[in-house]
């Protein structure tokens, strides 16, 4: 929760005063697949990255008024040794 949702939130209030008036500001956070679905043994990951598509999706509702967007991606799984350490870890 750390730094999946609460990196990206001061990363963004630390922005905000400098990107509210510029021509074209953009946010962009880094959520996940998972931040749109849950899955099985990664409630706390899913939760983290829930909270960054939520978060992204007030942030532009509000700073939208002052120029500038907000946008979340979320990538789908990738094979990194996280998620392949994690998939081997749960197989029979």
């Amino acid at each position: 929760m750390d730094v999946n949702a609460k990196g990206v939130f001061l990363t963004c209030k630390a922005a905000v005063p400098h990107l509210v008036g510029q021509r074209h500001s953009c946010f962009v956070n880094a959520a996940s697949i998972a931040g749109k679905r849950g899955g099985a043994n990664a409630a706390h990951y899913c939760a983290s990255k829930f909270a960054v598509v939520g978060f992204t999706q007030s942030l532009a509702l509000e700073a939208a008024p002052h120029g500038v967007r907000a946008n979340a991606i979320c990538p789908g799984y990738l094979g990194t040794s996280m998620w392949l350490n994690d998939i081997l870890a749960h197989q029979p």
